[in-house]
C-alpha cells in the first residue's frame, strides 16, 4: 500500500491508497512453464551387434536369411531390460556365424533364424518341408549351441526360429532343439525356469566381450561312425545271402567229414580188439609161426630135412 503507485501495475482502490497487483481481487498468477520432459527408462534389453551383419561374405549370399535375422531381432526387443541381446556373433575364423544369443534370467538362448516359407508336418521325429526333413538345420543349430557353451562356460538352449514357415505348434522339441515360430519366440524364453542370477548373467556378458575381441576356435568333434540303415540291417543282400549259404554247406562238409573219420577209427579199435580175444590173426593180432612145405618130397625125408642140421 502506498499513496503513490510505484509502477504501472499498482491500483488504486476505494480508500485513495495504491495497491500492488498482486493485492487485487481480480488477479490471477502467471501460468508457469511445464518442466522438461525426462527421458523414458528404457524397456527392452541390451542390444548388442546388428543382426544379418555377421560375415560379409554370408550377408552378401544370404540376402533372405539376413532379412530373417533382423525380424527375429526385432521381435527379441520386446523382453524385458534383465535379458541381453548380442546378434552376429562369429565361430572363430570359419565363415560362420550365431544369428542371436540372449542372456537373461532364463538362461543362455542361441537363436539360429531360418526364413524357409510353408507349412512344416511332423513326422518320423522331426519336422517336414514337403518331402524334406529340417534334421539338416537341427545339427547346426546344436553345433551353434554347442559352440557357444564351450565359450561362455554355461549350459545352453539351442532355438531353431522360423520367421515365415508355419509349425505344427507354435513350439516343439525336435532332439534336443526348440524349434519355435516367430511370434511365439519371446514368449517362450521369458516362460523359462529361473537359471541365472544376476552376477552370472553379467559375467557372461563379460565372456561375450572376450568372445568379440578375439572369437575362439570352434573345437573339432569327433566324427560319429556311419549308421547302418535299417534295410541293411533287417533285409540282407543277395551277396549276403550267397555267403550264408556257402558257410552253410562247408560247415555240414566238415561235419561229415569228422564223422567218417570218427567211423574208420572206431572200425580199427573193434579189429583190434577182436583180434585180441580171439587169438586169431586180426589187424593187430599175433602172428603164426611161418612154416616151410617141400612139394612133392617124402614125409619122412621130410622130417630128417627139418632135424638136420645140413642143408637138405
Amino acid at each position: 500500500m502506498s499513496d503513490t503507485p510505484i509502477d504501472s501495475t499498482w491500483w488504486l482502490a476505494s480508500d485513495g491508497k495504491w495497491y500492488p497487483p498482486t493485492s487485487h481481487p481480480n488477479y490471477q498468477p502467471p501460468t508457469l512453464p511445464d518442466p522438461p520432459a525426462l527421458p523414458d527408462p528404457p524397456s527392452g534389453p541390451t542390444v548388442i551387434g546388428t543382426p544379418g551383419a555377421g560375415p560379409a561374405e554370408v550377408a552378401e549370399r544370404w540376402a533372405s536369411g539376413a532379412a530373417g535375422e533382423q525380424a527375429t531381432a526385432l521381435e527379441l526387443t520386446k523382453l524385458p531390460t534383465s535379458y541381453h541381446v548380442i546378434h552376429g556373433l562369429k565361430k572363430g575364423s570359419t565363415r560362420g556365424d550365431i544369428d542371436h544369443l540372449v542372456i537373461g534370467p532364463t538362461g543362455v538362448w542361441v537363436i539360429d533364424s531360418k526364413n524357409d516359407t510353408g507349412v512344416l508336418t511332423a513326422g518320423k521325429g522331426t519336422l517336414w518341408n514337403g518331402r524334406y526333413p529340417i534334421n539338416t538345420k537341427v545339427k547346426s543349430a546344436e553345433d551353434q549351441a554347442r559352440y557357444a557353451r564351450d565359450v561362455l562356460d554355461v549350459p545352453t538352449n539351442a532355438v531353431l526360429c522360423f520367421v515365415q514357415a508355419t509349425l505344427p505348434r507354435p513350439a516343439q522339441m525336435v532332439g534336443r532343439v526348440r524349434v519355435i515360430q516367430l511370434d511365439a519366440l519371446t514368449q517362450h524364453i521369458m516362460a523359462g525356469q529361473i537359471t541365472m542370477m544376476p552376477d552370472q548373467i553379467r559375467l557372461a556378458v563379460e565372456r561375450v566381450g572376450d568372445w568379440i575381441r578375439r572369437p575362439p576356435e570352434p573345437a573339432s568333434q569327433p566324427r560319429e561312425a556311419p549308421r547302418r540303415s535299417s534295410r541293411s540291417r533287417t533285409a540282407p543282400t543277395n551277396e549276403a545271402r550267397r555267403r550264408g549259404r556257402l558257410s552253410l554247406v562247408g560247415a555240414i562238409a566238415i561235419l561229415i567229414l569228422l564223422l567218417s573219420l570218427s567211423a574208420v577209427g572206431l572200425m580199427f579199435a573193434f579189429g583190434a580188439y577182436k583180434g585180441l580175444t580171439d587169438g586169431k590173426p586180426g589187424m593187430f593180432g599175433p602172428s603164426p609161426a611161418p612154416t616151410t612145405t617141400l612139394v612133392g618130397a617124402d614125409p619122412s625125408a621130410v622130417d630128417d630135412c627139418l632135424t638136420s642140421t645140413t642143408p637138405c
